[in-house]
């Protein structure tokens, strides 16, 4: 082999700086200060006009759960929701600290899960749903 030849030491440590120099100028790395820097945060949302705590007078409230449904108090804002389709019960909460402290055992009972009656209709007490209505005004009707 030629000395300093692609072959030798030094050959192979000059191919491998002109390739190190050849990426640095074509591809240069993340800046991740600057990345971390960038402005994620989400824009503020109005509060819910449905509050868990109307979700517990739901639950609460026999008459509203639909037909089928039976609830059993378990604790406080801690129930058992047997429904059609769960003959054999689900623990279920409306209380987010609680599920928060116990989600390995207990499920959060909102809009979403998998029991929560939601497109069933409204059922009883249609007539009390007009525009502006909210849970809250209802459930002071229907419940008291």
């Amino acid at each position: 082999m030629v000395a300093g030849g692609a072959g030798s030491r030094d050959g192979r440590a000059e191919a491998a700086g002109r390739v190190e120099r050849e990426a640095a100028e074509t591809a240069p790395g993340i800046d991740i200060d600057e990345a971390v820097d960038v402005d994620v945060s989400l824009p503020d949302r109005p509060p819910s006009p449905v509050t868990m705590e109307d979700l517990d007078r739901v639950i609460r409230s026999p008459g509203l759960m639909g037909e089928g449904v039976e609830v059993r108090r378990l604790g406080r804002r801690e129930y058992s929701l047997r429904t059609p389709d769960a003959p054999h019960g689900v623990r279920v909460t409306t209380d987010p600290a609680y599920f928060e402290a116990h989600s390995d055992s207990v499920e959060l009972w909102s809009p979403g899960h998998r029991l929560f009656p939601a497109g069933r209709g409204r059922g009883r007490g249609d007539e009390r749903w007009t525009e502006g209505a909210t849970l809250k005004g209802v459930l002071d009707e229907v419940v008291g």
